[in-house]
């Protein structure tokens, strides 16, 4: 596909752009690869952000369920403070 691509530029329709200039074959390069890079960020960012996610939900889990635990040990405790103050 390459090879047509470069064809179009040097010998078909976009002949007229050539290879060199703002809207030629190199320029058409340039722009493809700045895409392709775009798109690699994108979706590095993209696992980033997931990854981010899943590690922040672990974490709020494992804090509620640790400050649940704390809540019970201290209402365990003053019950049992108070039933043995009777």
């Amino acid at each position: 596909m390459e090879k047509e691509i470069r064809h179009l530029f040097t010998w078909g329709k976009l002949h007229h752009l050539g290879m060199d200039g703002p809207y030629g074959y190199k320029a058409f390069i340039k722009i493809r690869r700045e895409i392709k890079d775009k798109r690699k960020r994108e979706i590095y960012d993209q696992m980033r952000r997931r990854k981010a996610f899943l590690y922040n939900t672990k974490m709020g889990v494992f804090i509620g369920a640790f400050v649940l635990i704390l809540i019970w040990m201290g209402n365990f405790l003053w019950n049992a403070i108070m039933e043995a103050s009777k």
